[in-house]
């Protein structure tokens, strides 16, 4: 029994190992066919997925391409509608663009938000799937078939690679597609805006020019005619004054003769005299002419003596001139800058603002100093597009340092580059007689740009004076600078002033004249002129070689061409 049951247990065992075998092979062609089916699978859903971005690069692509021509066609549009409508295009095309802009950014991001949006689904979807199959796997497969799982997520995971590197390539490519079409649209439409720009640009300059030249000439004629209007209603009020009776007030001289008797007198005796080497001929006053000539040698002595105060703005003066030639000019012109300093009313406060038209003087860092303006601003005209450079003072031995800001415009052509009631003082030294045709622009100007109750110093050659007297005596120019300069027409003096002159022009151009005095800066007046000025009954008052206006805007423009100053 032993024997038959050990034979039946063998062969029981036998059987039961050719099941196993079976069931192993059975196990074993399952799982093949299993990752069979899984890598078709893998590789149809890859495949499904390229197909899928080929045909949404190229929608996306058609889309641009469509965008891009829509684009293009607009721009034509507006291009035509720009040129048609160029009378009207300070605002119509601002409009037009603003809303083309307005546009093109909804457009840009809306196609923005729906490749975002595709992107993300796609994304999404890929991440669905994914997680799925991974479910699916790990729901099937038994733990025990480790090998057959590291096969699948191995063979998944290069799968997955290559479509990230394939998904990452085409994504680049469609990037620098679409970067570079955006590139080439932007850089056309900037070059049609920049084309546009300047075609505006040079239309509004040339319509700008246009009215600034009518609206010149209207306002020329329009102030020569309220000019005449104010001459024709001062000759009327003249007439006027003239009915009612009026005693005459007329200085007579000793012998009892009216107030022309001095007049023919000075004429008869200035036309005693003869200039050139020899006595007069003739007269009572035969050594007249001997007595200015002599004067001459001695006639600028005493003008270099300066008080303990005017040293130290002399001293502070010329520490900041290291050339001696410039040092000479400056010299020969201090006493002038002196009697400019006086003049200038102190700062009131540190906002007080100062403007030096002509600004060739030395005077800024004492301005800055003894007047305590701490704002300086300066003008002078060169040729040149330069609208603003800067000015610099250094004292010699490295001390004080000031740099002022130096405007280049024209004064009697140019409007002033400042708005209104900018400075506290404007200081014109030296420039009325330099100007050729137009004084009063600059007066109105200068009344423009001065705050209210701002005061103006204007300086000036006084063709009145006893020097310009003695010239006309001595058979000379009475100007004090009458040469022609070759190289500069800005340069010489094309009218000097008498005082009475100066002030017309000022109370022309809205000025209170607070101060009106005359000054020897040059050379002091001939004692002998003065004493014939004095036995001819004629004023001796306002006779020095300079004229010195300190003015307080008082109001606005009275009077744009005075007769006294302009003809035509």
């Amino acid at each position: 029994q032993a024997t038959g049951i050990g034979t039946q247990l063998t062969e029981h065992l036998a059987g039961v190992d050719n099941q196993l075998t079976g069931h192993a092979g059975e196990v074993d062609s399952r799982l093949e066919s299993m990752e069979r089916l899984l890598g078709e699978r893998l590789n149809s859903s890859a495949s499904a997925i390229e197909e899928r971005l080929n045909v949404i690069g190229q929608s996306l692509e058609a889309r641009l391409t469509a965008f891009e021509s829509r684009i293009e066609e607009r721009m034509s549009a507006i291009d035509r509608q720009v040129e048609e409508r160029m009378g009207v295009l300070d605002r119509r095309s601002d409009q037009r663009f603003e809303a083309i802009e307005i546009g093109n950014d909804k457009r840009f991001e809306v196609i923005g938000e729906r490749v975002n949006s595709r992107w993300a689904e796609i994304e999404h979807g890929i991440d669905q799937r994914a997680g799925n199959y991974e479910l699916a796997v790990d729901q099937r497969i038994d733990e025990r078939l480790a090998r057959v799982e590291s096969q699948v997520s191995q063979s998944f995971a290069e799968h997955s690679r290559a479509v990230d590197v394939r998904l990452d390539d085409r994504q680049v490519g469609m990037d620098h597609r679409i970067d570079q079409r955006f590139n080439n649209l932007e850089t056309r439409t900037d070059a049609r805006l920049e084309a546009h720009e300047l075609r505006t640009d040079r239309t509004l300059e040339q319509n700008r020019n246009d009215m600034i030249e009518r609206t010149d000439l209207l306002l020329q004629v329009f102030d020569l005619r309220i000019d005449q209007q104010r001459r024709e209603i001062a000759s009327q009020l003249d007439q006027s004054s003239k009915l009612a009776p009026v005693q005459q007030n007329t200085e007579s001289d000793a012998s009892g003769n009216g107030a022309l008797e001095p007049v023919r007198s000075f004429r008869r005796l200035a036309a005693e005299y003869q200039p050139g080497i020899g006595s007069p001929r003739g007269g009572p006053d035969a050594s007249l002419y001997q007595q200015i000539i002599d004067w001459k040698s001695s006639a600028d002595e005493g003008l270099d003596r300066y008080t303990s105060d005017e040293e130290e703005i002399v001293e502070y003066l010329l520490s900041f001139i290291a050339d001696p030639e410039a040092q000479g000019y400056v010299r020969q012109h201090m006493r002038r800058y002196l009697g400019t300093l006086h003049r200038i009313p102190p700062a009131r406060r540190s906002g007080d603002r100062l403007l030096e038209l002509g600004s060739l003087t030395p005077l800024a860092p004492a301005i800055r100093k003894f007047c305590g303006y701490q704002s300086i601003v300066g003008n002078n005209w060169w040729p040149g597009d330069d609208k603003v450079t800067e000015k610099l003072f250094e004292q010699t031995g490295g001390g004080e340092r000031l740099a002022i800001p130096l405007h280049n415009f024209n004064v009697e052509i140019d409007p002033f580059p400042f708005p209104d009631g900018s400075f506290r003082v404007i200081l014109c030294g030296e420039l009325l007689e330099h100007l050729q045709r137009d004084p009063l622009h600059m007066l109105w100007e200068c009344n423009r740009v001065l705050e209210r109750d701002g005061y103006l110093i204007l300086t000036t050659p006084n063709v009145a004076g006893c020097r310009s007297i003695e010239g006309v005596l001595t058979g000379c120019s009475p100007y004090l600078f009458s040469q022609y300069n070759l190289e500069s027409s800005f340069d010489q003096h094309h009218r000097e002033y008498a005082p009475h002159e100066v002030g017309i022009a000022l109370a022309a151009a809205g000025f209170e004249v607070l101060k009106l005095e005359t000054e020897d800066v040059w050379r002091r007046s001939n004692p002998a002129i003065m004493r014939l000025l004095g036995e001819l009954g004629l004023s001796t008052d306002l006779r020095g070689d300079n004229i010195f206006a300190l003015a307080r805007k008082a109001g606005p423009p009275v009077e744009r061409y005075p007769q006294d100053l302009y003809i035509g």
